[in-house]
């Protein structure tokens, strides 16, 4: 689902914020699949057997919202308490220097300095197809019986398609035999209608429509890396919700395969979208193919000398080097080392008087971190801290204000009153914390028993 940058996190760039909710630990895709609730949680009804099928009501735009700025805000939170990320990320850090070459960052586990990321665009406007192929009838079995074949390579469980006629759009099942069909023929898929079909004559074309997948077909440029490609929702840096990419056998020609539910467009945010009745008109028709890049940008030092002169600040490019990655400890490099130690040596004598009693000095930098590099117990944590976010948002959820369904499914099990027994005196008595959701106290236990990083104390100059 695009994200509305006007209801979520608005204090944030569009550049910031697309790249904050890449690269998430869960994103909103990542809750889908993990709450099994799939395209319910995009608001879409394909009655898909994914695992949630019909059983989950689909949140509505507001229940959206509200999960968007969830994943956003409990994730955060959860970093900020644990002392470190649970996924790759790059930063942006101002920090008040002083007299020491030695520095150390906020985040720990660091990979890189002065980097951030960039996107380039490869490819505007690259069409959407819904269908997963397009086919015609074989031979006949038992007088007007027809099968139909199915490309392996885009159909992986034949349960999950919706067969029509392309000219009438009539949908058709198929019958469930386990000995004869559905059956793999040359790694495709063989499935035998349940229905007579008079009106067809053997050549008529069927439309094959994949419960939840799209494709998007695009060439790339020779000697490309696939894994730097994205499709993103046009005019946005945001990554589209991918299956798989595989090569179709063109000179560099590439299949992207896209969770169609995911697609749906801003224009009917408040529709429950039924793909099971062909209403694929409200999803994107098009993405756009972007390249995922690291951009080098410099560390910079900042004087500021409110009142002095005719400047108020004036800046100057240092060299960054790591000292500790795991730590997060970097290094300012200079061919003078007493310049660093005398910062205001770093800058040219005719910008400014520099007076020591009114000047600060701060560095800007850029740097990428990633949990690989912390200790195994806090990489070890990871796991059991997206299962703590999952439980907490969905807790948390303002599925009544919203008007939202959510009595059944995951959603529902995390908003249950999380009851409280302990026997007293051979008996059994039962209690309840206010407010206290299952989902709480799942998180609550998970994160109490979650290592916390901490900053290294007294960090001597020459380390």
């Amino acid at each position: 689902m695009r994200v509305d940058s006007r209801t979520l996190r608005r204090d944030l760039s569009l550049t910031d914020l697309y790249e904050l909710i890449n690269t998430l630990p869960i994103g909103y895709h990542g809750f889908a699949v993990m709450s099994n609730m799939y395209a319910a949680a995009y608001g879409v009804i394909n009655q898909s057997k994914d695992g949630a099928g019909e059983a989950v009501t689909p949140l509505n735009n507001c229940g959206r919202e509200e999960l968007w700025a969830g994943l956003v805000g409990v994730q955060q939170d959860t970093e900020r308490e644990l002392g470190y990320n649970l996924s790759s990320r790059y930063h942006k850090e101002k920090i008040n220097l002083k007299k020491s070459p030695f520095l150390v960052l906020e985040w720990p586990g660091l990979d890189a300095v002065n980097v951030r990321p960039g996107w380039v665009l490869a490819g505007a406007n690259r069409p959407v197809e819904f269908r997963a192929m397009t086919g015609v009838l074989g031979v006949p079995i038992g007088g007007n019986r027809y099968t139909v074949t199915l490309d392996g390579g885009r159909i992986e469980n034949p349960h999950e398609v919706i067969i029509r006629n392309s000219v009438n759009g009539l949908s058709y099942r198929y019958d469930e035999n386990g000995t004869t069909y559905p059956r793999l023929v040359g790694g495709n898929w063989v499935v035998l209608l349940n229905t007579a079909v008079d009106a067809y004559n053997g050549t008529d074309a069927l439309d094959v429509y994949h419960r939840s997948y799209a494709y998007v077909t695009v060439t790339l440029p020779v000697g490309a890396v696939v894994s730097d490609y994205y499709l993103t929702y046009p005019g946005t840096d945001q990554i589209v919700p991918t299956h798989s990419v595989f090569a179709t056998g063109g000179s560099n020609e590439y299949t992207y395969i896209v969770y169609s539910y995911a697609l749906p467009t801003p224009a009917f945010s408040n529709d429950t979208i039924h793909l099971n009745q062909n209403q694929y008109y409200k999803l994107y028709q098009t993405l756009d193919l972007k390249k995922r890049t690291q951009v080098t940008i410099n560390a910079v030092v900042t004087r500021s000398c409110p009142g002095v002169g005719s400047f108020e600040t004036d800046t100057v490019e240092v060299g960054i080097s790591i000292y500790n990655a795991a730590l997060s400890i970097i290094q300012l490099n200079s061919p003078d080392l007493d310049s660093l130690l005398n910062l205001c040596d770093l800058f040219p004598l005719d910008t400014n008087y520099c007076d020591e009693n009114s000047t600060s000095y701060s560095l800007t930098i850029y740097y990428h971190t990633t949990p690989n590099l912390l200790r195994d117990s806090h990489l070890n944590t990871i796991e059991n801290a997206i299962r703590a976010v999952m439980a907490k948002v969905a807790a948390e959820l303002p599925t009544k204000a919203c008007g939202c369904d959510s009595e059944i499914g995951f959603i529902g099990a995390q908003q249950a009153t999380y009851f409280k027994t302990r026997d007293v005196f051979g008996g059994v008595i039962t209690s309840v914390d206010f407010g206290a959701m299952h989902g709480q106290f799942i998180y609550n236990q998970l994160m109490a028993v979650a290592p916390r990083y901490r900053v290294p104390i007294n960090i001597p100059i020459n380390l």
